[in-house]
């Protein structure tokens, strides 16, 4: 409820002019509280308190809201508040997340709600949990000292897509398995891995997909679990030049099958787990492989000489002289 302030203005009265003020009966809720030639209170938070004890009686439910209205007015800061949330980066491989948030004032109370539910007070920050896969919308409105309510809520919106907390595998929908890199770093060391807004957070360690699981056949294959496809599981340990690979595959016959051919550049990076070094894979599946290079079948776009190529001792991925007789080969179908 907002009651204004009264207003000067001049009545003549009896041939003389008499300054005089009276509420401004366009917003006033009761005009009759002082009629024209009667003298109101000159204070305005006085005229505004007054004119709310006349409205409200001795309902404190109306005079509450009408007191705190009057000092609203009288301060003269009508000014609605900003909120600022900020939270974490999307899509998050996680079921909790933690936000903060804050208003342009000085002072400033909350409200949040996530997803629609209902409105609750809250502090900066707000560590949410058990999150469910897809979008989730956090709302914040801010009140002032004043009273001045921000005029739409603060919105942060992000995406989940599973976690390890949600009682499902990270990813379990992707085509593409998790790296395997548990750990976090600076730029010289091992770190623990860090909270979302400080330094050197978002890095592979905090992410968890679909593990890798790679299923021996027994006919000289690998079957991926994830992605489905089966890889030759050992080579001929022969370094071949970029056509040579490409021949080697495309004339191999391996378990009843003649379809096999030389991976692309993000079908072999699947194959690395960057939580191993020297080889970086999966040695129960495929015991042979070398700390070396293996070629892909993808051309580098900025010269059509070269090919890229993954370096298995670190799982590095750098292109290669189609012409060097330098990498080894893993066929897949």
């Amino acid at each position: 409820m907002l009651l204004a302030a009264c207003t000067a203005s001049e009545e003549k009265t009896s041939g003389t002019t008499t300054p005089v003020t009276r509420p401004d009966t366009d917003s006033c809720p009761d005009p009759g509280i002082n009629e024209p030639g009667e003298v109101c209170e000159t204070d305005a938070l006085t005229a505004c308190i007054s004119a709310c004890g006349t409205v409200c009686g001795n309902d404190n439910a109306c005079r509450e809201p009408c007191f705190a209205s009057c000092a609203k007015e009288s301060s003269g800061d009508v000014t609605p508040p900003v909120t600022l949330v900020v939270g974490p980066e999307s899509p998050v491989l996680s079921d909790t997340a933690t936000l903060s948030f804050a208003c342009n004032e000085e002072s400033c109370t909350f409200q949040c709600r996530l997803n629609g539910e209902p409105w609750r007070n809250c502090v900066s920050p707000e560590t949410l949990s058990g999150l469910g896969e897809g979008e989730q919308v956090f709302e914040v409105l801010a009140v002032d000292a004043a009273g001045n309510q921000e005029v739409a809520p603060a919105r942060f919106a992000w995406v989940v897509t599973a976690g390890p907390g949600n009682g499902t595998p990270a990813g379990a929908d992707s085509p593409v398995s998790d790296s395997g890199q548990l750990l976090c770093y600076d730029h010289a060391s091992e770190i623990p891995c860090p909270a979302p807004g400080e330094a050197f957070f978002g890095q592979d360690g905090h992410y968890y997909g679909t593990p890798m699981s790679h299923s021996v056949v027994g006919d000289g294959t690998v079957l991926d679990e994830v992605t489905g496809l089966q890889w030759q599981r050992e080579g001929d340990g022969v370094v071949r030049t970029w056509l040579g690979a490409l021949s080697y595959c495309g004339s191999l016959e391996l378990a009843g099958y003649s379809d096999w051919r030389l991976p692309g550049e993000w079908e072999l990076i699947t194959l690395v787990d960057f939580g191993k070094v020297s080889p970086a894979i999966d040695t129960t599946a495929f015991p042979d492989t070398r700390s070396s290079l293996y070629w892909t079948s993808t051309e580098h776009a900025g010269s059509a000489e070269m090919a890229w190529s993954v370096l298995f001792s670190y799982g590095y991925v750098a292109p290669n002289p189609k012409t060097h007789d330098n990498a080894f080969v893993r066929c897949v179908r």
